[in-house]
């Protein structure tokens, strides 16, 4: 029997500073873990490893879409927004006005961003939180019969999450965000594993996954307050926004996989997978809790204390509709609606979702010489489909996701040299998505939502390098370097974040009609987002048909957060102190290319090249005690992880951690 106990506390304040004093810096930390796992072996052939692990984590948070705004694009001349034409340094979320004009604009469209350009200061009035807990148990259990060996990998774990926001980005009082999520996920699967030594090898094995989603999304407004605004004085308060729902997963996977040496040398791998998932999905919004004046639903009685929703108000799956609305999404079974308005949507459950795919693995591997390897394979993938859980987004025809798959093809070549003192690894790949799934936000009032949807087509290439060298035995130096071009086959007829089309006067512009559409009547003229290939998408503003919606083509584009190239370099040697331990420094270069953050492409959404430097010196004195000295990014680049397009059209980023310095102790039991 072994037993294994480990135990850790974080505590900081935060790198991103928040000089409002109402406010909180972010990316603080207040977290606790512990995790134990325990091996039993009662007999020669069954062992056993049980594991448990418990976190929690506090402070205030991070924004989940995004921290700092970048900006937004306007049409100079006729104050509009349209997307990637002229860059806007405003925050131009709803309700902040100030009255004040924003040259060039000719008129108040926001108000200035605080500290533009640095990512690591904010000025937020309202402070947020995060409690974040999950606890995990697992087993893996082991017989071995001789020819075969028999396991059972089983997994749970229960995740609890609530974090608030500031909704506006800025020290107005304006809105918070209120977002809770939970998930109880339990997973089996069962394997039989071959253990003779002749030329087959193989692994048969069954999986199994439950999971139970639960979420909350609700936007409070509060009465506007806006420092320096000039305007008069007057109550404003926009209407809130709230959002529930419960998702539901059950995946059963069966799988086999033999490999066959057929000469010393030369061995054969192929591999199957059939998996079959199943989803439901429920959501509601907050109107049966909500008071009414004027038949209407009263926006801005939706507090973050806001829920109690009745279970009624999810609807029934299959059931007759009571709606009579005749906007989109059109009534559906599942669909209520208020008994005493039935125009007035409530919630939905939709039907059940099925998604099934057989999947494929085949490789040959050649053992050039005992230190040299040449490989290659083909096989494909599968991402299942499922639900975005909102009216907003069931209006846009995004109600439901299809799912993803990929064909990847790789060759390649893993070597020692020199005895073993130098590693190099080389690959080349190509892989080919169809229906690649994209998360977007939309807009909803002054928030947005998540959503996926589904691009065309998509491929990517590349080479991917590794070396390892120990010139001596102190001294270790590692390289990677890798290529890669990804970027969307086919993915037309899409909506920019914001601002696809406009109309602009035009006193010498005849009426345009496309496709028997006026999309500009006489006197107008009508724009699209600047820089790309966008139109009336078909089947919409004719009779009979949805509004007309524009899009655009996005063939060509890069795929979001793929750089051209990206790579390290690292040294570490190691001093023998003799009877006081050792002590190895340690530096590591980082580097990658340019890419964009999101499918669109746009100017404001780019992160440009860089390279970081971190630094690192361990001194360990035998094998239980240890401590360490470290920097990182100890050239201080500001780098963005993220891009999200909000609310009001502004650009949301969330960055890497600047430059950071400290101490660590380890001390094993």
């Amino acid at each position: 029997m072994a037993l294994r106990f480990a135990g850790g506390y974080e505590k900081s304040d935060g790198f991103v500073k928040n000089v409002n004093p109402t406010g909180g810096n972010l990316f603080d930390d207040d977290n606790k873990y512990v995790r134990a796992s325990l091996r039993l072996q009662p007999t020669e052939n069954l062992t056993a490893v049980l594991k448990f692990d418990y976190a929690r984590r506090g402070g205030n948070g991070g924004s989940a879409f995004g921290y700092k705004l970048v900006g937004s694009y306007f049409h100079v001349p006729s104050n509009q927004q349209l997307f990637n034409a002229t860059p806007v340094i405003l925050n131009t979320r709803g309700g902040n006005r100030d009255g004040i004009v924003d040259a060039p604009l000719p008129t108040d469209q926001g108000i200035p961003l605080f500290a533009a350009g640095n990512p690591y200061l904010i000025n937020n009035e309202y402070r947020g939180a995060l409690d974040l807990r999950n606890t995990g148990w697992s087993s893996n259990i082991a017989y071995d019969f001789g020819a075969v060996t028999l396991k059972s990998i089983t997994g749970y774990s229960d995740f609890e999450t609530t974090r608030t926001q500031d909704t506006d980005f800025s020290s107005s009082q304006i809105g918070a965000d209120y977002q809770f999520t939970s998930a109880k996920t339990l997973s089996q699967e069962l394997q039989l594993v071959s253990n003779g030594s002749g030329p087959l090898e193989y692994v048969v094995g069954a999986y199994f996954f439950k999971d139970k989603l639960n979420g909350t999304f609700i936007n409070e407004q509060f009465v506007q307050v806006v420092p320096g605004d000039t305007r008069p004085p007057a109550v404003r308060q926009s209407g809130g926004f709230y959002q529930e729902f419960r998702a539901e997963t059950e995946s059963l996977a069966a799988y086999a996989q033999a490999s066959y040496a057929i000469t010393e040398k030369l061995k054969l791998t192929g591999g199957i997978r059939y998996t079959r998932d199943k989803k439901d999905f429920q959501f509601a919004n907050a109107n049966e809790v909500l008071p009414f004046v004027g038949g209407a639903p009263v926006g801005t009685a939706i507090t973050l204390r806001t829920g109690n929703i009745p279970a009624a108000s999810f609807g029934v799956q299959g059931a007759p509709t009571n709606c009579t609305y005749t906007t989109l999404p059109a009534p559906q079974p599942g669909f209520r609606c208020l008994p005493a308005d039935t125009t007035r949507f409530v919630g939905a459950t939709f039907n059940a979702a099925t998604f099934k795919k057989a999947t494929w693995r085949v490789g040959l591997d050649y053992q050039v010489a005992d230190d040299s390897l040449l490989y290659a394979s083909a096989s494909t993938g599968f991402s299942s489909g499922g639900f975005n859980g909102s009216q907003a987004a069931a209006a846009l025809g995004r109600s439901t996701f299809a799912p993803q798959t990929v064909t990847a093809f790789e060759i390649g070549s893993k070597n020692r040299f020199a005895d073993n003192s130098v590693q190099l690894n080389l690959s080349a790949f190509y892989n080919r998505y169809a229906s690649l799934q994209e998360q977007r936000q939309i807009p909803v009032g002054n928030t947005t939502l998540s959503i996926i949807e589904n691009s065309g087509k998509a491929r990517s290439y590349g080479a991917e390098l590794e070396a390892i060298w120990k010139p001596v035995d102190a001294l270790t130096l590692n390289a990677s370097f890798a290529y890669l071009n990804a970027e969307y086959t086919e993915y037309d007829q899409v909506a920019a974040p914001f601002g696809t089309s406009i109309l602009v006067p035009d006193a010498t512009a005849p009426a345009t009609i496309v496709n028997g559409v006026t999309i500009a009547p006489a006197g107008q003229k009508r724009l699209f987002a600047v820089g790309y290939n966008c139109g009336l998408i078909p089947g919409t503003g004719g009779a009979g048909q949805p509004g007309a919606a524009y899009g655009c083509d996005l063939s060509g584009n890069k795929i979001a957060h793929s750089p051209e190239y990206a790579g390290s370099v690292s040294a570490q040697y190691d001093i023998d102190l003799g009877s006081a331990g050792k002590l190895s420094p340690y530096v590591q270069v980082n580097f990658s290319g340019a890419f964009f953050g999101q499918a669109i492409n746009s100017i404001l959404d780019q992160q440009s090249s860089f390279a970081k430097v971190d630094l690192r010196l361990t001194w360990e004195y035998n094998d239980r005690y240890s401590i360490q000295g470290f920097v990182t990014n100890l050239t201080n680049e500001a780098t963005a992880t993220r891009f999200v397009y909000g609310g009001g059209g502004n650009l949301q980023a969330s960055y890497a951690p600047p430059r950071l310095w400290g101490v660590r102790g380890s001390v094993k039991f």
